[in-house]
């Protein structure tokens, strides 16, 4: 239906001075033996004791902070010798082998793009706008995504392509929309809550200037 497409790999980030291999699961536990946090309880069960806590955002995120920098895919993969894309499946936990990621690292968010990755797609999307950014863009946010207490109740919100970043912060979801498309329909993002990259579909030339983009990491996956 499209000319073309890419994947939007969310950001990951690296910690300047921290090198220890301690992971997020490791921390977490720790901070519960010690006392300086308590265990999640549900209808009597410690979720602590029987999960192991992976690290990966869940929704929105933001830059960690000034002491840390951006962490490409492509370079950890290749620190750690595990080629993109060969588990078989699109960009989510599996593509790295961490069972909890390690304490330095601040994983890709799942389920919505980060921030910093949202804003500069719809600035890319604004600038293929032949209205400048004024066009009408439909948002819709899949049950996980928003802080509804019902999974039958969809939602579906109309911004101008320009209005989408305030979208973000926006109290009845956790993040950007999961699914975003003009009324022509000349192009569309794709975000499971499962993954932890976005797919973009639309014209070459559009997903030229995504994969161009020097903010933005991409990759080609079926």
């Amino acid at each position: 239906m499209w000319e073309a497409d890419t994947w939007v790999l969310h950001a990951m980030y690296e910690h300047d001075e921290l090198v220890s291999t301690t992971t997020a699961d490791e921390l977490r536990k720790g901070a519960i033996a010690s006392g300086d946090v308590e265990p999640v309880v549900i209808n009597g069960v410690n979720i602590d004791e029987g999960t192991t806590l992976t690290g990966i955002p869940l929704g929105r995120s933001d830059f960690p902070g000034p002491d840390w920098h951006r962490l490409r895919w492509m370079d950890l993969a290749r620190q750690i010798s595990a080629p993109l894309g060969a588990s078989g499946v699109p960009p989510c936990f599996r593509w790295f082998p961490y069972q909890s990621w390690p304490a330095r690292i601040r994983p890709p968010t799942e389920g919505s793009m980060d921030r910093e990755t949202f804003l500069r797609l719809v600035e890319l999307l604004v600038a293929q706008s032949e209205t400048t950014g004024q066009t009408l863009a439909m948002c819709y946010f899949a049950p996980l995504a928003t802080r509804a207490d019902t999974f039958d109740r969809p939602l579906v919100v109309t911004r101008n392509l320009a209005d989408l970043p305030s979208l973000y912060d926006w109290e009845d979801v956790h993040g950007s929309p999961s699914n975003i498309w003009p009324q022509d329909r000349s192009w569309f993002v794709y975000t499971d809550w499962d993954l932890c990259g976005t797919r973009v579909s639309g014209t070459a030339q559009l997903i030229a200037s995504v994969v161009a983009d020097p903010q933005l990491e991409t990759i080609s996956y079926p």
